[in-house]
């Protein structure tokens, strides 16, 4: 997976971070190793990247975006860390 810089990779962001932003590192991970495999359909990450998708699609517009906003903060700051 390329982030922002479009160069550096989740295993490369690993270093100094706290247990939650690992923890979304090796759930993007996981999922992006996946989607490469084309075994997305067995994945477990797969299946709770689309539970999220439906939670989101049922909150109103501005939850959504606050939502969104937080997800979008925490991988902008894991790329800008590096």
């Amino acid at each position: 997976m390329k982030f922002l810089d479009g160069v550096s990779t989740i295993r490369s962001l690993r270093g100094g971070r706290n247990e939650y932003q690992n923890s979304l590192l090796k759930l993007l991970e996981k999922t992006d190793a996946a989607l490469d495999k084309e075994e997305a359909n067995h994945s477990p990450n797969y299946h709770f990247g689309m539970e999220v998708s439906r939670t989101l699609d049922e909150l109103s517009t501005e939850e959504q975006a606050r939502k969104k906003m937080k997800i979008m903060k925490i991988l902008y700051e894991l790329s800008n860390d590096n």
